[in-house]
């Protein structure tokens, strides 16, 4: 994975936005989707466990969170369809309760994700352990990803460079 931390922004752009563009008229193309999923949180992983490993402080957070909750993004994504397919014609064409709070509970996971990442990276980028509002700068660019890409993938190769020896 951390062959993404490499990649120029317009190159890491163009894998995730790209195959999102294509109208999803086949399966092919809905795999085209997933793999841009799976490209998108391998990158936020690759920063935060690269970050992670970056940062010298004694008191860093635990790892083993932030990766379950990486896995199960991924797997709620590639399992949904199937589920909500499942629940249809199981139920009917009913108000589903269930569906809605697992989309809550993602929801939440991927701004704990995103969080996590943000906050290794401001920390490796300050020299020390930072806290919420520190990163937030980074945390919104990880959740508006077309322009955050922008912003952190520069920064993120910026930091790798000044920390080679570490790497």
């Amino acid at each position: 994975m951390k062959f993404l931390l490499n990649l120029k922004p317009w190159q890491l752009f163009s894998l995730i936005l790209v195959p999102n563009l294509i109208p999803a008229f086949s399966f092919w193309i809905e795999l085209l989707d997933v793999i841009a999923l799976f490209v998108y949180i391998g990158w936020i992983y690759s920063i935060g466990v690269t970050m992670h490993s970056l940062v010298s402080d004694v008191n860093k957070p635990n790892l083993l969170y932030f990766k379950i909750c990486c896995v199960f993004i991924s797997v709620t994504y590639v399992i949904e369809p199937f589920v909500s397919y499942s629940f249809n014609e199981f139920i009917g064409y009913s108000f589903n309760k269930w569906m809605i709070l697992l989309v809550i509970f993602v929801i939440c996971i991927m701004f704990y994700v995103f969080m996590f990442a943000a906050q290794m990276l401001e920390s490796v980028i300050n020299g020390y352990l930072v806290y919420g509002s520190d990163s937030l700068k980074a945390f919104f660019g990880f959740w508006f990803f077309p322009i955050g890409i922008w912003y952190i993938q520069p920064v993120v190769q910026r930091v790798l460079k000044q920390n080679e020896a570490h790497i």
